[in-house]
């Protein structure tokens, strides 16, 4: 979904419209939560922007990274169990 996604360091886009950023603990707590920014991380990452990604979440395009070398590993694994 980070593909189709586009987004800046301020929000996050569906095909040009803004997405409304919605998180409980900023509304509720006036505070933000761990994960906040991580949406927009992931989408930058996958846009080739992995440096403002950080910016906006320390841990966004690791995680991004973590999770896309998931891909080919799981096939292979997949792979490699339909030989046995």
């Amino acid at each position: 979904m980070s593909f189709v996604l586009g987004a800046d360091e301020r929000a996050v886009y569906f095909f040009g419209w803004e997405l409304p950023y919605r998180c409980a603990s900023r509304e509720i707590l006036g505070f933000a939560c761990p994960g906040c920014g991580l949406t927009r991380a992931f989408v930058l990452t996958a846009h080739g922007s992995p440096g403002l990604a950080t910016e906006v979440h320390p841990l966004g395009a690791f995680g991004w990274f973590a999770l896309a070398a998931q891909i080919p590993w799981r096939g292979w694994k997949l792979f490699r169990r339909s030989d046995a």
